[in-house]
């Protein structure tokens, strides 16, 4: 199930355009190089950084080769809230499905008797 959601993304309207904000292993390394983790770049987001913003937006859109300027022209304050929202429904929908994975495990060890 989620990975099915991992390759569509999340839709959002930038600039006129339709793009779709996918986390994949790609994003996360490039905000664990900029942060050393990715909980302190989504710290970051919570406190409004600017440059957190730019960052996170531009490591959902690298499979459209954007700047990281270019991602910042996409970006105003009248469209500020609604990236960040769009930014952390992609990056929960790009985490695994814990329910899934759980039955997976259970599936895949010994039962103990």
């Amino acid at each position: 199930m989620g990975n099915n959601v991992i390759q569509k993304g999340i839709k959002i309207e930038l600039s006129g355009k339709d793009r779709r904000l996918i986390f994949d292993l790609n994003s996360f390394v490039e905000l664990e190089e900029d942060y050393g983790d990715i909980q302190e770049a989504f710290n970051q987001l919570q406190k409004m950084n600017f440059k957190a913003i730019r960052k996170l937006l531009h490591a959902a859109l690298l499979h459209e080769n954007l700047t990281e300027t270019e991602v910042g022209n996409l970006i105003d304050m009248s469209n500020m809230s609604t990236v960040m929202s769009k930014i952390t429904e992609a990056f929960k929908t790009s985490l695994p499905d814990v329910h899934e994975d759980e039955v997976k495990n259970k599936q895949a060890s010994p039962k103990n008797n």
